[in-house]
């Protein structure tokens, strides 16, 4: 059985896609058997996968996968792979399309389509994975809400401004009203300088949530920016960039963290 990690931040720009893409990558570089999902209609993630023609014309992807009905580990895997793989990571891509139509039908009440079925039909593909990363809107989209009810750890990308305690905490309340059992938060500073503001946003997320932020602060790395519209992901554009090689360490800490929970 593997576990669900959703990235999610209510807030934009906060670097959610780059945050899931380089954690996909890095597993599976480790040998982890990653499905990446890409549950945002802007389809950032799937644009670095390599997938954006998917995501401006349709095709295979998240949506085709949860409205799917036929089930089974052979199935199941069969989906995937025909949705899209990335080296030995597969993706299930986002039509923006096709994900906001979705989203239409789960808003609907009489439907079987709901958050709760496509929480089903994510723990039902952790359970044939080593990791299902989930790249989520900005905002509480439904698919967002299905992210969170399935997952197993969130994390939460913030930048260094004021609003960061925000977003954190709003993660916090989303959980709190969608799903009975509790789940740890996991917040990771992103995009971080050099500056006054940074060691200040990053001291006060210790010191309010502790052991459950990241020890790993991912550096601003200007010159690896706009990497999604070459079709490639962070550490394919540049490996040796500072916010690269920080994601690695992030990856490590993260595994490490993982080893614990299991414990």
């Amino acid at each position: 059985m593997g576990y669900i990690i959703a990235i999610h931040n209510q807030k934009g720009g906060t670097g959610k896609s780059t945050t899931a893409t380089s954690l996909a990558v890095l597993l599976g570089l480790l040998q982890r058997d990653v499905v990446l999902i890409d549950s945002d209609a802007q389809g950032n993630a799937t644009d670095a996968m390599g997938f954006r023609s998917r995501r401006v014309n349709g095709g295979r992807g998240y949506a085709e996968f949860l409205q799917n009905k036929r089930n089974g580990r052979t199935i199941v895997q069969r989906k995937v792979q025909r949705s899209g793989m990335v080296g030995s990571i597969g993706v299930l891509s986002a039509s923006k399309e096709k994900l906001l139509s979705l989203e239409a039908q789960l808003q609907h009440p009489m439907l079987s389509m709901n958050t709760n079925a496509v929480a089903d039909k994510l723990t039902e593909l952790a359970d044939q994975k080593d990791y299902v990363i989930i790249d989520t809107a900005p905002g509480v989209t439904h698919l967002s809400v299905a992210a969170l009810k399935a997952a197993d750890v969130v994390i939460a990308p913030v930048v260094p401004t004021a609003w960061a305690f925000e977003g954190v905490q709003e993660v916090h309340n989303t959980l709190m009203a969608v799903r009975d059992s509790e789940v740890p938060v996991w917040p990771v500073m992103v995009m971080a300088s050099r500056n006054k503001a940074s060691r200040k946003t990053y001291s006060s997320l210790k010191e309010k949530y502790d052991g459950d932020v990241f020890d790993q602060i991912i550096r601003r790395s200007g010159s690896v920016e706009g990497y999604e519209s070459k079709g490639k992901t962070l550490l394919q554009v540049r490996s040796t960039s500072t916010a690269a090689q920080d994601y690695v360490a992030f990856a490590q800490e993260f595994l490490s963290r993982m080893e614990e929970e299991e414990a």
